[in-house]
């Protein structure tokens, strides 16, 4: 198993189809659950620094705008991390960046450093 795959295992169940189906509500607690577990297990508690130490600010805007491409894995952690707590939170922010294909292409990202 990848350092990453608690994570990284869920780029493929997040499908432009899923989004209109009954599953995925479900599918958004597990990912929710897996990457809360993965920033426990990884003792990730200072994601909003991580996220200033490569200018991006803990907002929809700014983490919307982060090309994970050119991120090292704990900066592309980070914006999970920081987007989980924003659902918490606000609420609405998961879906509307995995309808966008943000999440899809974090994860994407964070699979080239497994």
């Amino acid at each position: 198993m990848g350092k990453y795959e608690m994570l990284t295992k869920h780029i493929d169940l997040f499908s432009v189809e899923e989004f209109q189906s009954d599953e995925c509500l479900e599918i958004m607690k597990n990912f929710v659950k897996d990457t809360r577990a993965f920033a426990e297990q990884n003792h990730l508690t200072g994601y909003s620094k991580i996220l200033d130490i490569y200018g991006i600010n803990w907002d929809r805007e700014s983490m919307g705008k982060a090309d994970a491409t050119k991120l090292p894995a704990d900066a592309i952690c980070a914006l999970l991390i920081g987007l989980v707590r924003a659902e918490e939170i606000f609420g609405g922010v998961l879906i509307d960046f995995l309808k966008k294909g943000i999440v899809q292409s974090w994860l994407v990202a964070l699979k080239t450093h497994e």
